[in-house]
């Protein structure tokens, strides 16, 4: 065991020596040893004995062509190097001073354009720092206050003597002369290339401003952007390609460096579309990135910078472009006219709007194209990258972050064959890993939560399409909390809470189990989005110290039946709670009856009070509401209200089916015998359509004359109701009237008689649209008979 080993593996050995931590970064040191002294270095940073001696060794560097300790010197720039991962703005100190000088001002750069080994211990620390903002704009100043020098002469200044000359060289030209000649070499010289192209692009992309023309940076006007970012793209894709087929124990040092600046690289340009584009009809090296990556998990200690720019990748290549909201586009709207005098004409301008509602219109960055470039990721096991990087313990928040966001792009297609692809290659359980890694943190943050909704939205797709017991395995249950949270999160948004009900609905059918579960599932009362209208704190449970509350599923699904603003997301809802009704403690809540153990017969409860009784008396009354058709104008109105194309049918299928399965508990039939003879009529309605109340009670609308106008308006009415009637509705119509005719016999020749129900019995056993349905009549005539009309 080495010194440096021994005195990080031992608390009770002193600190290591600044030649030890120096060492640590020389050629001859091993990535275990690098490791540990990155490690002390992000703790303690760099006391006054390290910064003594690296300041030695760089200050030699810049004495002319006459080095000392070349070794050390490649060492020291290594050091700083790490220490911009950690340690920045002390980095920043030791490689670019404030007074002018340091390694960067003497004959380092000069006398590394003809050695490899100290041309890449130069290229690593400028690739690290043109990722610094200050350490980037301290590169950018010095380059321009120096006038530029031709490739040809920074040889000739190298062969001098005179270290002053040197002192004249910009960095600029040195990086540039490196990618120049990067294609003509090969090993470790252009490794080298592949660093400083890595370093230009970062110091173009961060100096757009006013410095942005620095000529030291972009000598070459012909060649342009697109020329330095092809050099890049060629040089990081050869890495990436040739790395498949070479085994990791054949991989030098240089390699891996190489590596992961490819990575880097192609984080940067796959920025762009036409980039994005490239990367992704690139088969050889979408399957080297994974490759990469798979490497990178199963490396001692995992190497979790390359897996997180590898993640960060795929995520650009998937990434759908954001839905602008009514404001953002408008705003959008604002700044371009703002900035019309700014733009070759007015006319321009105007013609850019029209191209597109809130900016320029791109092709690569459209659904189509997406979908496409998401196809081909799977295809060459992004999922599969993903998942092995889910697997990696710790995780940073980050990772999680950056792989849930990815994998939800990737769901995001409502394509069931490719989802099933996704599951096959383990995303169900790389989401899992994920919700597990960002509920694990010690800190719970704003990402954190968002982290978790992005992988619980992703889960929720898989479960929409496909059978819940292929996605999940032999742990249905284990779904449950996070679809429930995302549910119930007052930070989801309306389509995470949709796509979330429409997942637990899934859930709630396979068994009583996972029904149960569903059912009961609860949320702390601060973490729900605020109860509305008459059932605010209904379900509600306080701990011991009152402190705490929280609120269950089904409280807040009272709720979002009837307040949720979108129509397919309210919908959606009723169908849940279809769902639920057919366990024992769904089927309690709403009815206020308990299923008995034999034969599931309801079994009335002794102890609900009043308040309780109003609330599902209500409740009641607004779910045989959403029996009710909607007539075309209102329904049009209503979708573009919610931005969703529901239909009516749809949700009296749902709400019928509902009440169907309720109307089994004498209580409901009770309070559905309590309601008015109009109300009771919508589900005469649900039997046969447009048929009227014989009997208005006084002050029910309709109970005076109308005027013609109206009468054809009814008429329209009806005939639109009769062209959305289907078998369906009239069994669940039957099916509830049945169940009240049975529970409330008193409501027989009143309630029933006069909401319509013999003129739409009698219109539909008489009608010749019910066809073989023989269930349907007979039940039909069971109920005529019961009503003893005959």
């Amino acid at each position: 065991m080495d010194s440096l080993t021994a005195s990080l593996a031992s608390a009770e050995l002193s600190a290591p020596s600044p030649a030890d931590l120096v060492a640590a970064f020389g050629p001859r040191s091993d990535a275990h040893r690098r490791t540990l002294a990155q490690i002390h270095l992000a703790q303690t940073g760099v006391d006054t004995a390290l910064r003594a001696r690296l300041a030695a060794l760089l200050s030699s560097s810049s004495s002319g062509s006459d080095f000392g300790d070349e070794d050390g010197i490649m060492a020291a720039l290594r050091l700083v190097a790490a220490l911009y991962g950690s340690r920045p703005d002390e980095a920043h100190a030791l490689l670019l001073p404030a007074h002018d000088g340091g390694p960067l001002d003497g004959g380092l750069v000069v006398r590394s354009i003809d050695d490899d080994r100290l041309g890449l211990a130069l290229a690593e620390v400028l690739c690290a720092a043109s990722g610094h903002g200050p350490s980037r704009k301290e590169l950018l100043e010095r380059n321009r206050r120096r006038a530029p020098v031709q490739a040809s002469k920074i040889v000739e200044v190298g062969s001098e003597e005179d270290g002053a000359s040197a002192a004249g060289v910009p960095v600029g030209e040195w990086l540039r002369t490196w990618v120049d000649r990067a294609e003509l070499q090969d090993g470790q010289a252009r490794v080298v290339g592949l660093l400083c192209a890595l370093t230009l692009e970062k110091m173009r992309r961060g100096g757009k401003e006013k410095e942005a023309d620095n000529k030291a940076v972009e000598s070459k006007e012909e060649e342009g952007e697109e020329g330095d970012e092809e050099t890049l793209y060629q040089l990081a894709r050869r890495f990436l390609v040739v790395g498949v087929a070479t085994k990791s124990d054949e991989k030098s040092d240089s390699d891996e460096r190489a590596r992961m600046a490819s990575v880097e690289a192609l984080t940067y340009l796959s920025l762009g579309s036409a980039f994005r584009q490239r990367v992704a009809d690139d088969t050889d090296l979408l399957r080297g990135l994974v490759v990469a990556v798979l490497r990178a998990c199963q490396a001692k200690p995992p190497d979790t910078a390359l897996q997180y720019g590898v993640a960060t990748v795929l995520l650009h290549l998937v990434a759908f472009k954001p839905v602008a909201t009514a404001e953002e586009r408008q705003m959008a709207r604002l700044r371009r006219m703002a900035n019309a005098e700014k733009r070759a004409s007015q006319k321009q301008a105007q013609a850019n709007e029209e191209e597109d509602g809130d900016g320029e219109h791109n092709e690569l960055l459209e659904a189509p194209a997406v979908r496409a470039r998401i196809n081909r990721a799977v295809e060459c096991g992004a999922v599969a990258a993903i998942t092995a990087m889910s697997t990696v313990r710790p995780l940073s928040s980050a990772l999680t972050a950056t792989a849930a966001q990815a994998m939800l792009a990737m769901t995001t297609p409502q394509d069931r064959a490719q989802r099933g692809r996704i599951v096959q290659q383990g995303g169900a359980r790389a989401l899992f890993l994920l919700l597990a890694s960002s509920s694990s943190s010690s800190r719970t943050t704003k990402d954190d939560g968002a982290t978790k909704r992005t992988a619980a939205q992703s889960l929720a797709h898989l479960l929409i399409d496909l059978d819940p017991r292929l996605v999940l395995r032999d742990d249905a249950t284990s779904a449950v909390a996070p679809l429930g949270a995302l549910f119930m999160s007052a930070a989801s948004s309306t389509l995470q809470r949709f796509e979330a009900c429409l997942a637990l609905t899934n859930l709630a059918s396979l068994s009583e189990d996972v029904c149960a579960s569903v059912a009961r599932f609860t949320q702390p009362l601060h973490a729900v989005l605020p109860a509305t209208g008459g059932f605010r704190g209904a379900g509600t449970a306080e701990s011991k110290d009152g402190d705490k509350a929280s609120i269950g599923l089904l409280a807040l699904l009272d709720e979002r039946l009837f307040f949720e603003d979108n129509a397919m997301a309210r919908r959606a809802c009723v169908e849940l709670a279809c769902n639920l009704a057919a366990g024992p403690h769904a089927f309690s809540h709403w009815s206020g009856e308990a299923l008995g153990p034999d034969a599931a017969q309801p079994q009335q409860q002794q102890h609900d009070d009043d308040s309780d009784e109003e609330r599902r008396q209500r409740w009641t009354h607004l779910v045989v509401a959403l029996c009710a058709y909607a007539p075309t104008a209102s329904s049009q109105a209503d979708q573009g209200n919610s931005g969703s194309g529901e239909t009516t049918k749809a949700m009296r299928l749902a709400a019928g089916g509902l009440l169907a399965m309720l109307s089994e508990s004498s209580a409901v039939c009770a309070r559905i015998a309590k309601l008015r003879t109009t109300t009771v009529n919508l589900l005469v309605r649900l039997v046969w359509p447009g048929v009227p109340p014989r009997i208005r009670e006084v002050g029910e609308v309709g109970d005076g004359g109308g005027d013609d106008g109206e009468e054809e308006e009814e008429e329209e009415d009806r005939a639109g109701e009769r062209d959305e009637w289907d078998e369906g509705l009239a069994l669940r119509g039957l099916t509830i009237l049945a169940n009240v005719a049975e529970h409330a016999p008193t409501c027989r020749g009143s309630l029933l008689v006069g909401a319509g129900l013999v003129d739409a019995l009698e219109a539909l056993m008489a009608s010749s649209q019910v066809g073989d349905a023989a269930q349907l009549v007979a039940m039909a005539k069971q109920v005529y008979d019961q009503l003893q009309f005959k």
